[in-house]
């Protein structure tokens, strides 16, 4: 049985110094084997291990996968990923997040166990994605889809594509347990009492309005979040990713994204007919449930709606033949997708 764990990540070696190397002539020593790799979505790869001789295992031992850019494994160069010590399936799995395309990654299996450090055979990976342009900012990675604004990779909060991330209501830019005007943040209570980004004095508090029709930074989560030039999408920005881009739906159960329902999105501007993202359907959250995860994609713009003041734009999507830009109460949660500009 494979299973996906929960990982601590370890950049070089964070052993002693005293740590000894491949000693295997013991004949009771723990057997490592390294196994398997396995390319995922955009950027991930998944490392499979295993190890057996647990008895001979000491109290204080770590094991898991270590992969390098170089083969002989030099600190600087090393990541290593550790097992918790309570899992006992073999074989076990590492996911690699953030692997560059095209590059030549060298991994290994290891055992620490009274300071001795046991390696199983070293394997290489080379995986390349379809994508003209990547790079990152503040840390966070982005796709160029050849549009006036380029793509983040993930959603607020996610680590990975196919992860919904967080959920914030709209101009918030913190996740909660309940999603209703009540516990909004720009409103005494109600639609019709706003405090901010009120462009009609009838649902405003005590008649009041203002002249914001698209959110401020230190109201927009993107910024807040993850900083740099990270921001929201407006309005036309979305529609522009609708009207350039091929929207193929993919269903809960497929293989390409680790079974998880939602729209890879494919750009057909000339030179970046290989470039995508991928915006799982997470549903959105009102009052402490989550509806629709699964089979609705909805995702906020930074943009006030023109009709009723208390709704901003949003996407909205069900499968390749309904998607487009909507709107939706201010009060619900839905996940934000960044931009760069």
């Amino acid at each position: 049985m494979i299973a996906v764990l929960s990982l601590l990540f370890f950049p070089g070696c964070d052993k002693e110094n005293d740590v000894v190397e491949d000693v295997k002539s013991e004949t009771n020593a723990p057997k490592v084997e390294t196994q398997s790799s396995e390319k995922g979505s955009l950027f991930f790869v998944t490392l499979t291990g295993r190890l057996s001789g647990f008895e001979s295992v000491a109290q204080d031992s770590e094991f898991g996968i270590e992969y390098s850019t170089d083969s002989s494994f030099v600190q600087e160069k090393t990541v290593r990923q550790k097992i918790d010590k309570s899992y006992s399936e073999n074989p076990y799995t590492v996911t690699v997040t953030n692997a560059t395309s095209g590059q030549k990654y060298f991994y290994r299996a290891y055992c620490i166990s009274d300071s001795i450090k046991y390696n199983g055979d070293v394997k290489d990976f080379n995986y390349s994605w379809d994508v003209a342009e990547v790079g990152s900012e503040n840390g966070y990675r982005y796709v160029d889809l050849g549009l006036t604004v380029k793509w983040a990779t993930v959603n607020v909060g996610a680590t990975k594509p196919e992860e919904y991330g967080g959920y914030y209501a709209w101009g918030e830019t913190e996740t909660k347990p309940i999603y209703k005007w009540d516990t909004y943040k720009w409103c005494n209570g109600s639609d019709t009492t706003l405090t901010k980004y009120c462009a009609e004095d009838k649902y405003g508090y005590e008649d009041f309005t203002d002249t914001l029709k698209v959110l401020t930074p230190e109201d927009d989560v993107a910024q807040a979040e993850w900083g740099g030039d990270w921001r929201m999408p407006t309005s036309a920005e979305l529609e522009e990713l609708i009207k350039h881009c091929v929207w193929e739906w993919y269903e809960a159960g497929n293989t390409d994204f680790n079974g998880i329902a939602g729209f890879k999105v494919t750009s057909f501007k000339e030179g970046y007919e290989h470039c995508f993202i991928f915006l799982p359907a997470a549903g959105k959250r009102y009052a402490t449930s989550l509806f629709d995860d699964g089979s609705y994609a909805g995702y906020w713009t930074s943009s006030l709606y023109s009709g009723l003041t208390y709704y901003a734009e949003s996407f909205f999507g069900l499968d390749e033949d309904w998607f487009e830009l909507f709107y939706s109460t201010r009060e619900n949660g839905m996940p934000v997708r960044p931009v760069l500009p």
